[in-house]
């Protein structure tokens, strides 16, 4: 068993730590074109390619984080870069369909790497291989131990902060369902508020990809996990009518059912979609004539699941421009409890949709 306390004491005691934070995913990106262009030596050997001594790199290539070429013309390899999350295969099939469609990068090798294992069979999806951080790291750690010159050493620290994020990872894991969702309730407190913002991430994806898992790959809930307001977010919405989606979300122990319209959405051919009381009001009427059944909180009762109903002066709540809801306050629950929950009220509104 990992000791969280020692993976936050050796973290921010890294320098690459603090640097890193700002940017993430896509420090550990330049770090990777840095890589190919100034030490191919070294990314031969760190995604085990045969040698050459040149590379070009080009990033955002029809939306592929990087595609790496040797450029005496040997294999090339394209790099999926997810920190937290993981893309549908779906994404990468449209990834694979780019690729061979690009002479220049027929036959090129295609790696995910990411924090999380995407629980591919034998590690690979089609032609998709998955390498974790913790792999990247110890190979770099490996290639770069002998270096005393200032990239070397950086590199290095690099490994060695991939490394130490894979711990991370594993300390703050969903272990059990019957652990609670709440980072502060399962493991001992993170006194660094970016630690505790990474280590809640991880959290939300593992419970958000349980609950795709349970509703299934082909269902038209949409299951997505984001990082607002300083919180982690989980969330799941379906098209009803044109424009508009009805769905939930459980952020910062809170349950929400909601509405979100699009822009240009209207009601009796007033706008529901923009900034302003007049606007919110609009939207608060929509939702009350058409989807007054849709707030029932009937699956946290269901599931034992304590909640206090919020006590406001207006019956719904709303973020501009376009979000109206109303939330229980969550207590306590387990990982179980919460994914139960997200399955339930998923496939009610996906019910709730169908018949709109």
């Amino acid at each position: 068993m990992v000791e969280l306390a020692e993976v936050v004491e050796a973290l921010k005691g890294e320098p690459l730590w603090a640097a890193s934070s700002g940017a993430r995913e896509l420090f550990h990106s330049d770090m990777l074109q840095w890589l190919a262009k100034y030490e191919p030596e070294a990314f031969t050997e760190v995604f085990q390619l045969p040698a050459a001594d040149e590379y070009c790199c080009e990033r955002e290539r029809g939306h592929l984080d990087l595609w790496i070429a040797a450029r005496d013309g040997g294999r090339s390899i394209v790099v999926e870069n997810k920190l937290f999350s993981l893309p549908r295969e779906a994404q990468l099939d449209g990834y694979s369909e780019k690729i061979a469609l690009r002479p220049a990068m027929a036959g090129c090798e295609q790696v995910l790497l990411s924090l999380t294992s995407p629980d591919w069979p034998e590690g690979r999806y089609g032609p998709w291989a998955w390498m974790s951080y913790r792999v990247l790291g110890e190979r770099l750690v490996d290639t770069f131990s002998s270096r005393s010159d200032f990239a070397g050493q950086f590199a290095w620290h690099w490994g060695r902060l991939c490394v130490l994020l894979d711990l991370l990872r594993s300390a703050v894991s969903v272990a059990t369902l019957n652990e609670p969702y709440e980072l502060e309730q399962a493991r001992e407190p993170l006194p660094d508020a970016r630690l505790a913002a990474f280590a809640h991430s991880v959290r939300a994806y593992q419970v958000g990809r349980m609950i795709r898992i349970g509703l299934g790959e082909e269902s038209l809930v949409a299951v997505a996990v984001d990082f607002t307001r300083s919180k982690a977010l989980i969330e799941a919405f379906c098209q009803a009518a044109d424009g508009i989606e009805l769905g939930w979300q459980f952020q910062e122990r809170q349950w929400r059912l909601a509405v979100r319209v699009a822009e240009g959405c209207e009601h009796d051919d007033r706008p529901c979609w923009g900034r302003g009381p007049a606007v919110a009001a609009e939207r608060v009427r929509l939702v009350g004539e058409r989807y007054p059944e849709h707030f029932r909180f009937d699956e946290l009762d269901e599931l034992d699941i304590e909640n206090n109903m919020a006590k406001t002066q207006r019956p719904y709540q709303h973020f501009a421009p376009g979000f109206t809801y109303q939330y229980r306050k969550v207590s306590t629950a387990t990982i179980g409890q919460i994914v139960a929950a997200g399955v339930a009220t998923s496939r009610r509104i996906l019910r709730e949709c169908s018949a709109d």
